[in-house]
């Protein structure tokens, strides 16, 4: 009886590590890809929100406008505008497109393996108003 006692000690003291790295291992990427939802969700509501708009009344540029939306949006999950930052830009080629790019510094709630580093979100919408020169 001793030693069956003995061995589920050891086996537990070999397991232990292993299924303590898998559980923060799945809390850790769970919780990435929670936070890289909301964030392309909120990027890709203020690119289309930014290119519908009629900027003739608006007197606010593509860029500028999806800016403003995207640190409304932000703001509202609880990021300021310290933690991300923000590339956008009008590309002209056949039609005018908004090209924006947000990226975050992610940090994993026990950082027990290796997660990504950024959230990002590249995406691309064509301007309705194509009369726009640049932001």
């Amino acid at each position: 009886m001793r030693k069956k006692r003995g061995s589920q000690a050891v086996e537990l003291a070999l397991l232990l590590p292993i299924l303590v790295g898998l559980t923060s291992g799945i809390i850790d990427y769970g919780w990435y890809f929670y936070i890289q939802n909301q964030f392309s969700q909120v990027v890709k509501d203020s690119a289309r929100s930014s290119v519908t708009l009629d900027h003739q009344t608006s007197y606010l540029s593509p860029c500028q406008s999806f800016n403003q939306s995207l640190n409304a949006g932000m703001n509202h999950l609880g990021y300021s505008q310290q933690e991300f930052t923000i590339s956008s830009q009008i590309v002209n080629d056949n039609s005018k497109r908004l090209l924006v790019e947000v990226s975050r510094t992610y940090q994993p709630p026990f950082g027990l393996i290796t997660t990504p580093e950024f959230n990002k979100v590249k995406t691309v919408y064509r301007l309705e108003d194509q009369n726009w020169e640049g932001c």
